[in-house]
């Protein structure tokens, strides 16, 4: 395995990249320095705390 790509995703079976987990890295990082939950960051920029979560964890990359 390419060290492009870490695991797969539940279901869908995406490749997720070693990009998407480090951005999710960084995102988590940010929130918990400022203190703040996933679910105020999620009110913040209009989406779900699960949505959130998955940025966080690599699963679903963050998009425009």
């Amino acid at each position: 395995m390419s060290a492009a790509f870490k695991k797969t995703d539940g279901i869908a079976g995406r490749r997720i990249s070693a990009v998407d987990i480090h951005v999710g890295r960084r995102v988590r990082t940010a929130r918990l320095a400022r203190r703040i939950s996933q679910e105020a960051l999620g009110n913040a920029v209009g989406v779900s705390f699960q949505k959130v979560q998955k940025y966080e964890n690599g699963a679903n990359r963050i998009g425009p």
